[in-house]
């Protein structure tokens, strides 16, 4: 009964996920009600940019518990900050169409979504239990230390999922400017120079079986995160001495 006092947003954006967008829209559709209750949730999903047929499939759907959205231009960040400002309800949650963690860490987050302005589902949780790739976590681990180094941030995954309310990070999104997956990124540096209370949660990801290729290209999207990570600090600095 705790989770029906929540209305809730489920935000996803996609990117060529032809294979299994309709098949785990169902899934996440039924585990939401069963959790949420009916009534209580809509689907967001922001299209960036696929060249499959994602968008047609979308299109085709007539369900009004979910809301299609489509960008021209591909990029991570653009579809998540489209998603939020489309969203109707405060509780928003952010995530992705192949659910990496199934339903758990949104039962959990549920026990401390009122107390605490955003909450991390981290990979990094000293309890979670994962099985990225070896070159996936040396290059998660680099890229934690600076931005635990960085922007003195505590959270140590901030590519997990993501639950939040929009009231209280209203005053941050400003700043969230990034296009690509960065922007998860800057919700944590801006939520800790706002003050905002966070929290970080163990997840479990789903057996490496049931998981689609990932659509993070260590060698391709690496460099591209590292250098909106110190663009960021340079941004930040500077915003701060005027």
């Amino acid at each position: 009964m705790l989770a029906k006092k929540y209305k809730v947003s489920y935000c996803i954006a996609v990117y060529n996920e032809e294979e299994i967008i309709i098949k785990n829209l169902q899934t996440i559709k039924k585990n939401l009600s069963r959790i949420l209750g009916k009534s209580n949730f809509e689907i967001v999903l922001v299209d960036n940019g696929s060249t499959d047929k994602t968008t047609g499939l979308l299109k085709s759907l007539h369900d009004p518990v979910i809301k299609s959205f489509y960008l021209k231009k591909k990029g991570h960040g653009l579809g998540l900050r489209k998603a939020i400002q489309e969203a109707n309800n405060d509780h928003i949650v952010i995530t992705a169409i192949d659910i990496p963690f199934g339903f758990g860490d949104l039962r959990l987050a549920l026990k401390y979504w009122d107390k605490y302005d955003i909450v991390f589902g981290s990979k990094a949780h000293q309890e979670s239990k994962i099985n990225n790739s070896f070159q996936r976590m040396i290059a998660s681990v680099i890229y934690r230390f600076f931005l635990k180094t960085l922007f003195k941030i505590t959270i140590r995954d901030t590519q997990g999922s993501i639950f939040l309310k929009r009231s209280s990070i209203q005053s941050i999104l400003k700043f969230c400017t990034a296009d690509n997956a960065f922007f998860t990124s800057q919700i944590a540096i801006w939520g800790r120079t706002k003050n905002l209370k966070y929290k970080e949660i163990p997840v479990v990801m789903k057996d490496v079986t049931e998981k689609r290729v990932s659509r993070y290209k260590l060698f391709k999207d690496g460099p591209d995160m590292f250098q909106t990570l110190f663009y960021e600090y340079l941004r930040m600095k500077k915003i701060h001495e005027n």
